[in-house]
């Protein structure tokens, strides 16, 4: 797993996962586990948000591993 950061000038980003493929880009909220951004079609979606709620406690580990 990597975590994108550029062009954030240092400032504190929301913890959040990208989740993106063909026709899909769409940023998840770790703390909400909800769509902040982007678009993908609503079955996708709501697996992704299934998915990241029931891995939420090892993302957000893995999330401020990489931004301390």
């Amino acid at each position: 797993m990597g975590c994108r950061d550029a062009g954030q000038g240092g400032a504190r980003l929301t913890p959040h996962v990208h989740l993106t493929g063909a026709g899909v880009d769409v940023q998840i909220s770790l703390e909400t586990g909800e769509a902040m951004l982007g678009k993908a079609l609503k079955a996708v979606l709501e697996e992704a948000l299934a998915w990241v709620a029931a891995h939420r406690d090892e993302l957000l580990e893995e999330w401020n591993l990489w931004h301390p």
